[in-house]
């Protein structure tokens, strides 16, 4: 008759046997159990490890600079741009005639203001509607180029409407002084005039599409 303890021991100890069960002491067997959530590795750990933690890191460092040198290179352009350097004068003389030659874009808005003092509405909203343009350039919202009519600006910027919206306002009293040849009160140069600063925001930060 065969021993009912031993012939347990046996069918314990074939194959591989259990993680919970000592043969030498015939009894259980202590078992670690490990941290599904521990995440930590052994320094040094493997070596296909570091290298993908390695690649991970030259990854995120490229992207990095990639991004770091777009970002530089279009404040450069802007800058080069907005500086008004050789080459832009074919844009400039785009720009209302009756300004042509005489002070540089960058002076357009300080003259407009110098105009609005003086009570020169007509003048000054010439100067305004300049600027407003250039600035539209130099954020390509816009592409100033002879020939162009201020309909085919209000086209470049119809993607955005509420930017849409000041220019043509600004261009319709522009066009009753330029063209028109009417006299301009102060209300109505104001009414334009209070609104640079929304288009200024909407050309730089792109918003208003």
């Amino acid at each position: 008759m065969s021993d009912p303890v031993a012939d347990g021991r046996d069918a314990l100890n074939q194959w591989f046997g259990y993680p919970w069960y000592d043969a030498e002491t015939d009894g259980v067997r202590r078992i670690e159990a490990s941290d599904p959530w521990d995440w930590s590795f052994s320094f040094p750990g493997s070596l296909l490890q570091w290298a993908a933690w390695i690649a991970i890191g030259l990854l995120l460092a490229l992207a990095a600079y990639l991004l770091v040198r777009a970002f530089a290179n279009r404040e450069k352009r802007l800058a080069k741009k907005t500086a008004d350097p050789a080459g832009a004068a074919d844009r400039v003389e785009a720009l209302p005639a009756a300004l042509a030659g005489t002070i540089g874009p960058m002076d357009y808005l300080a003259e407009a203001e110098r105009c609005r003092q003086s009570g020169d509405y007509g003048r000054a909203v010439v100067y305004l509607y300049s600027h407003e343009l250039w600035q539209l350039d130099c954020h390509g919202r816009i592409r100033l180029a002879r020939g162009k009519t201020n309909r085919q600006y209000l086209g470049e910027v119809a993607p955005s409407p509420a930017l849409r919206g000041l220019v043509e306002s600004t261009m319709l009293v522009f066009e009753d002084v330029f063209f028109g040849h009417h006299a301009i009160e102060r209300p109505a140069f104001e009414a334009v005039w209070e609104k640079l600063g929304e288009f200024q925001t909407l050309v730089e930060t792109g918003a208003g599409r």
